[in-house]
């Protein structure tokens, strides 16, 4: 028993970062537990931080919110068991540094002495010598930074260029994180359509009801996106007192900004407002939203106080993972539309009509992060058909870099499509946003952050009905299944629980 003791000590002095270690990291482990059998092992002082990542206790967001590097990126392992000289050091990053910069340009600090140096004081000498063994045997991939330091390229980049230093150069970078419920997977969930508009239907009902929101979806439903790591919906309107509704539109929506609340309720992380609603009480209504949910704490994209804000990705760490989230909005398709886009001096929307500007906006995500989700408003309302301009866009999407595509606007459900390996949502539908009933989901998507790809994808169905959303089991469940897989494209296929298949028949590239 001692014994068992003793080696989980060691374990978690080596390991402290380890909740549920891998098989990988089992072997290293143990590599260092025999070691330490043969030479004792003692405990020495973490090394301080290279100046570009140094955090004290005050700036470390650990100790506040986690959206610096994990406890793992911010201790060191002992390297006791493993001796070198400054040379050998040296030498050893002087061939990383040459390696990487022939073979993986992309990996700009990687291509710099100081980045291995700040690697090997924040870590462990034994580290630089996996890398070395890897590039020497030719086993180097993408996914070899996870796996030997639990972070990929772009968040230990992050981290050395000191963006991750404290919350607030974080958030000045328009980076956050997110805890996960389990280390091995992050949770997405995505819903559509959303307003809280005080004058509809829906917000009458949720002022009768003893819980509000918490009655107006069901508990099952709320449970869904609470426990997700990461939710995204579309916010269909602005926060704000100001403002006078858009002339000769003809529905507007606007709600006051104490119902931003109503997210944090059912576990909202990040909203949508590339749509043509967010504009319909002008400028000045758009920018007390852009406020209402900065100070709310919920990063919003597709939407800014010019155009360099709204064009800007939203990156979340979870996991030791950077995934982008970016959206654009394609409607009111006119060349003066009332949802106006912004500039480089005034407040609006990112529009994709004209794609190339949101092409580039999606070539920017997939240069700084590991995985890309576009969300678009897209479509014609109330019409369940793809239109073709729909599937030209995705596919441009993806040729830019695109992970995951999310659409809605039809205030109906859309087919899939798997586009090369990448699954599209033409739409989402209406969430929650009005008294109709109307087939809708909530999206839940599973990825692994060791590989960087999607490890499930699955589609819960519900029904929004009289004024609430609940999801929906047995027949009803699989009315809306066989009914998605019946305006899907390319033989998709969706299992009893709703997980998507690839079909066979699989849109092309080329």
């Amino acid at each position: 028993m001692t014994i068992i003791c003793k080696i989980k000590t060691i374990r978690k002095e080596l390991f402290p970062f380890m909740k549920q270690p891998s098989f990988h990291y089992k072997c290293i482990f143990f590599f260092f537990l025999i070691l330490f059998l043969f030479s004792g092992c003692s405990k020495k002082e973490p090394p301080t931080l290279s100046s570009t990542a140094k955090m004290t206790d005050t700036e470390s967001f650990a100790s506040k919110e986690q959206l610096s590097l994990s406890h793992e990126m911010e201790t060191t392992v002992s390297s006791s068991t493993i001796s070198y000289d400054e040379g050998q050091i040296k030498e050893i990053i002087v061939t990383l540094t040459n390696y990487f910069t022939k073979n993986y340009p992309e990996y700009t600090e990687a291509s710099k002495e100081e980045f291995w140096q700040w690697i090997h004081t924040s870590y462990d000498p034994s580290y630089l010598h996996l890398f070395l063994d890897m590039i020497h045997t030719g086993t180097f991939e993408n996914s070899s930074w996870h796996a030997i330091l639990g972070a990929t390229y772009h968040v230990l980049s992050d981290s050395y260029l000191g963006l991750l230093s404290n919350e607030k150069s974080a958030n000045s970078h328009r980076i956050y994180r997110k805890e996960c419920a389990d280390t091995h997977t992050i949770t997405l969930t995505f819903g559509g359509d959303v307003s809280l508009d005080d004058n509809w239907a829906n917000m009458g009902a949720l002022r009768s009801r003893p819980q509000g929101i918490l009655d107006c979806l069901s508990p099952d439903l709320v449970s869904e996106m609470q426990s997700a790591d990461i939710t995204m919906i579309n916010n269909e309107f602005p926060y704000s007192k100001r403002g006078e509704p858009l002339p000769d539109k003809q529905f507007t929506f606007r709600a006051n900004p104490e119902r931003v609340d109503i997210l944090h309720q059912i576990g909202v992380d990040i909203v949508s407002l590339a749509n043509n609603h967010a504009y319909d009480f002008g400028p000045d209504a758009l920018v007390d939203s852009l406020d209402v949910l900065r100070n709310a704490g919920i990063p919003y994209v597709g939407a800014g106080k010019n155009i360099e804000e709204a064009s800007a990705p939203v990156y979340i760490i979870a996991n030791g993972m950077k995934i982008a989230y970016v959206s654009a909005t394609q409607i009111e398709r006119v060349d003066n539309p009332d949802t106006k886009e912004a500039t480089q001096t005034e407040p609006g929307v990112l529009r994709t009509r004209n794609p190339e500007k949101f092409l580039e906006v999606i070539r920017t995500a997939e240069k700084n992060s590991d995985f890309v989700i576009v969300y678009v408003h897209w479509g014609s309302e109330n019409v369940a058909l793809v239109e073709q301009n729909q599937r030209d866009l995705a596919t441009q999407y993806v040729l830019a870099g695109a992970d995951l595509i999310m659409g809605d606007h039809s205030h109906c459900l859309q087919g899939f499509e798997y586009i090369e390996s990448v699954p599209v949502l033409y739409s989402l539908g209406n969430f929650w946003f009005n008294s109709k009933t109307v087939d809708t989901c909530l999206i839940k998507v599973q990825l692994d952050p060791s590989s960087g790809t999607i490890a499930s994808y699955q589609m819960l169905p519900a029904i929004q009905q009289n004024c609430t959303t609940s999801l929906v089991h047995g027949n009803e469940k699989e009315r809306i299944l066989q009914y998605m897989e019946s305006i899907s494209y390319g033989g998709i296929l969706l299992d009893p629980e709703g997980y998507l298949i690839q079909g066979s028949a699989v849109s092309s590239l080329h």
